[in-house]
């Protein structure tokens, strides 16, 4: 503990670490006496040196301090500036975690025409049992450079220049063949790379219904 405590951990991280540690204890079978008079002693010395006042978060990103950051960012002409501004926006109407918005899929989002956006927060810190939760945002025509929903719509204009997986998947690649180009481990994944269009071809149900047909023929 004195290494951690050396290292940086508060005195409130330490706890942490120690109900941790006394978790695995009990999981092994073995006995952990947090209240142990050594561990106390222990505690009490870091509580001494380091101080038990907790350390200064980080301001909040209001909107002012979002602007500035959208406006440090590339053109939204650019694929950079158009993705980047996207993020921003739809991780901050939500207020998203950054592990909560990196998960998140374009199916995840819907566009309510009038309104502005839905996003299905499927895991959170606050829902580790993945019973999803969708939060409204609403969009902000009257300033372009800070609507989520027009963000959103010009970083989805920019990604419908076909990439690699779409442009094979137009060209008649299998599924196999893509994901062994783009090494990626997920069918999800993969097929999320394809756009809807690419549903319709080679679709087994088109094939059951021309069969049906030349049997009634």
């Amino acid at each position: 503990m004195v290494k951690r405590a050396d290292a940086g951990l508060s005195l409130a991280s330490l706890r942490v670490h120690l109900a941790a540690i006394q978790a695995a204890h009990r999981l092994a079978g073995l006995a952990l006496d947090l209240k142990d008079p050594r561990l106390a002693m222990v505690l009490e010395g870091v509580a001494r040196t380091n101080g038990t006042r907790p350390g200064k978060r980080a301001a909040a990103a209001a909107p002012d301090a979002l602007r500035r950051m959208l406006a440090a960012r590339p053109g939204a002409d650019t694929t950079l500036g158009a993705r980047d501004r996207a993020m921003l926006l739809v991780g901050f109407g939500p207020a998203l975690r950054g592990a909560e918005l990196a998960a998140l899929c374009l199916g995840d989002i819907s566009f309510k025409q009038g309104s502005g956006l839905t996003v299905l927060v499927r895991r959170s810190k606050t829902d580790p049992r993945a019973a999803g939760q969708e939060v409204a945002v609403w969009a902000n025509p009257v300033e372009p450079d800070f609507c989520v929903q027009t963000a959103l719509e010009a970083w989805l204009g920019f990604r419908r220049r076909a990439g690699l997986t779409t442009a094979a998947g137009e060209a008649g690649a299998g599924l196999a063949d893509l994901m062994r180009q783009t090494r990626h481990r997920s069918t999800d994944v993969a097929l999320g790379c394809l756009r809807p269009t690419d549903l319709w071809r080679n679709n087994v149900t088109e094939r059951v219904f021309r069969a049906a047909r030349k049997d009634s023929d």
